[in-house]
This record gives C-alpha cells, sequence and structure tokens, in this order.
C-alpha cells in the first residue's frame, strides 16, 4: 500500500511541474507576440545603458524579426556619454543588422549567422577617460558565421 502511495505523490508532483512548465512557456510566448518593435527597442536601449554604460538612441526604424534565426535590425543609431561621464568611443552606426542562431543560443553558446553594420563612425582617444563607465560581464566570445563592415570612419580625438 505504501508503493501506490509513493507513486501517486510523484505522478501528482511530475503532472504539477508539467503545467507550470507548460504555463510558463505559453506566458513567454504571449509576451514575445505581444511585444512590437517599440518595446524591443526600449528593451535594448534599456540594455545597452545597463552594460556600457552609455545612452543609445535609435532614430531610424527598427525590428526584430522572430524565428529559428531572429534577426534585430535598426538604423540611425547613436552613443552619448551620460551627464559627467567620458565621450563613448562609439559615436554613431549607420545601419544594424544581426540575425543570431536560437538553438545553440538556447544551450549557451551564441552562433551569429551574419552581422552586418555599416557608416560606424568610432573616435579613439589616448587617456584613460575613454574607458566606458559600466562593466561588460564576462561571456564567451560568440562564432561569426558572416560578417560584412561598411565604411567604417575614424577619428583621433587628440587631433
Amino acid at each position: 500500500m505504501k508503493t501506490s502511495s509513493v507513486k501517486r505523490w510523484t505522478k501528482l508532483i511530475l503532472i504539477f511541474f508539467g503545467m507550470v512548465s507548460t504555463l510558463g512557456l505559453i506566458l513567454l510566448t504571449a509576451a514575445l507576440v505581444i511585444c512590437d518593435d517599440d518595446d524591443y527597442r526600449k528593451l535594448a536601449v534599456w540594455g545597452v545603458a545597463r552594460v556600457s554604460g552609455y545612452r543609445m538612441i535609435v532614430d531610424g526604424p527598427f525590428a526584430v524579426a522572430l524565428s529559428l534565426n531572429p534577426l534585430v535590425a535598426a538604423e540611425r543609431i547613436r552613443f552619448e556619454a551620460v551627464p559627467g561621464g567620458p565621450a563613448p568611443s562609439l559615436k554613431s552606426i549607420g545601419r544594424f543588422r544581426i540575425k543570431i542562431a536560437l538553438k545553440p543560443l538556447l544551450l549557451g553558446t551564441v552562433v551569429v549567422k551574419q552581422l552586418q553594420i555599416e557608416d560606424v563612425n568610432v573616435r579613439f582617444e589616448d587617456n584613460d577617460e575613454s574607458r566606458p563607465i559600466g562593466r561588460l560581464p564576462e561571456i564567451d566570445l560568440p562564432i561569426f558565421e558572416s560578417v560584412l563592415l561598411k565604411i567604417i570612419q575614424t577619428a583621433d580625438a587628440g587631433i
């Protein structure tokens, strides 16, 4: 009799965790479907500010396409220092497009299927004040399959 009671409780626990997991997936899917490109833009701006310590302003269109290879595309991106902080080395990006592989990402590896960056304006300084305010998280380097860089402009701030 004791064995059937253990089996019944085991079944109930498994059913409970299965239902909680399914409900979590349904809520996550609903959140992804409900969010529009403007919501993702705000999330990207918040993430850049949190990680780098700089403000990111997206003046152009911002699009996110969810699929097995999610795509993020943005145009006319500017970076600004927070008040009292050092100027960012990366001043602006004319066009940015990144496509990543979803399955390896879920397994903990970032595989960049395609990266396109155009019209980049970078500024270099020799002093220590040009370092970012925020500390970048320790992550493994992603795997790049295709990279396209166009029109990279550099300027030495000391000139």
